[in-house]
């Protein structure tokens, strides 16, 4: 074979050669454009969900901040709030934890045998201001129901009452 015949030749390998490489450049270029259009995508899609959870966040933020505000406003009003303790032996003392005076309480225990003996003679004060307490006494037997129930008035000679219901505390074990 002559030269011309092997330039021929060559020209042919260098033909083709190019048009694999050209295939091959655009299936990778194709490639890289689906990838870059689903990564695109895929940042957009993030991008979303980081928006909603950043507002999730702005509003968990405003909840918590308007419910610090109800507390402080709530911290403000005054309230009777209770505490019941085992004081000694069948007696117990009933306390006003509050911040206002209850008025016409009444204490009662679920049981028979709530009448004391005269050493736990209960004298019931007409109201109960924040800090005061009262002393009394329940002798409670096996299968008793142990519940105090303690009822008030906001106000002297007011109507409404309020009621709260508590299990007596059980009597420490030496």
């Amino acid at each position: 074979m002559d030269a011309a015949g092997w330039a021929n030749i060559i020209a042919v390998i260098a033909l083709v050669g190019a048009a694999v490489g050209w295939f091959t450049n655009a299936r990778a270029t194709r490639y890289a454009d689906e990838r870059a259009g689903k990564a695109l995508e895929e940042s957009r899609g993030a991008r979303q969900e980081a928006a909603r959870a950043a507002n999730a966040l702005e509003r968990m933020a405003r909840a918590a901040e308007q419910q610090e505000e109800r507390a402080a406003k709530e911290s403000q009003v005054s309230r009777v709030a209770w505490a019941i303790h085992h004081h000694r032996g069948s007696t117990f003392r009933l306390e006003n934890t509050g911040t206002a005076t209850a008025y016409d309480v009444d204490i009662t225990v679920d049981v028979a045998r709530f009448d004391p003996p005269s050493e736990w003679t209960l004298d019931m004060p007409t109201h109960m201001a924040p800090g005061e307490g009262v002393t009394f006494g329940a002798t409670l037997a096996f299968g008793d129901d142990d519940t105090a129930v303690i009822t008030w008035a906001d106000a002297e000679g007011a109507e409404h009452r309020h009621t709260w219901r508590r299990p007596l505390p059980p009597k420490p074990t030496s």
